[in-house]
């Protein structure tokens, strides 16, 4: 029969208990994994441990969601810079329509039925008296 040889080998990481001192091992993997997510492990005694969130993982929690929330402040901002100048821009062309309308009204055309008539004041109140001439203001709003 010939020899068998079995080679294996496994890294540690030397821990101390927080309570009672004593020393023990646990492989590499397992301190790694629970410095990730922070569950309690046990020393040889019983004492129960657990890595706690450093100044480091606090700091670094604290700036992402200070990015997080710089950028929703950005993507905001310039939702509402899209949406004032849509409004802008809708605000402009409705202004467009009523200096239209309001120099046919005073060139004499009728803006229910499009007919030019010389006394159109006394045309509306006779013909269209539900016809309301809205106060049309001289210019375009400015944004605020």
């Amino acid at each position: 029969m010939g020899e068998i040889a079995l080679d294996i080998r496994r890294h540690f990481a030397i821990q101390t208990c927080i309570r009672c001192g004593v020393e023990f091992c646990v492989l590499d993997f397992f301190q790694e994994r629970r410095r990730q997510d922070k569950q309690p492990f046990y020393c040889p005694n019983g004492h129960s441990m657990a890595y706690v969130e450093s100044e480091a993982d606090k700091l670094r929690k604290q700036l992402d969601v200070a990015k997080k929330d710089a950028d929703w402040q950005r993507q905001r901002r310039e939702q509402v810079e899209r949406d004032r100048e849509a409004v802008q821009r809708r605000l402009s062309a409705q202004f467009g329509e009523n200096t239209k309308l309001r120099r046919r009204i005073g060139n004499g055309v009728c803006p229910c039925c499009h007919r030019t008539f010389k006394q159109v004041q006394r045309h509306m109140m006779n013909k269209h008296p539900d016809y309301k001439n809205a106060q049309v203001a001289a210019s375009p709003p400015e944004p605020e």
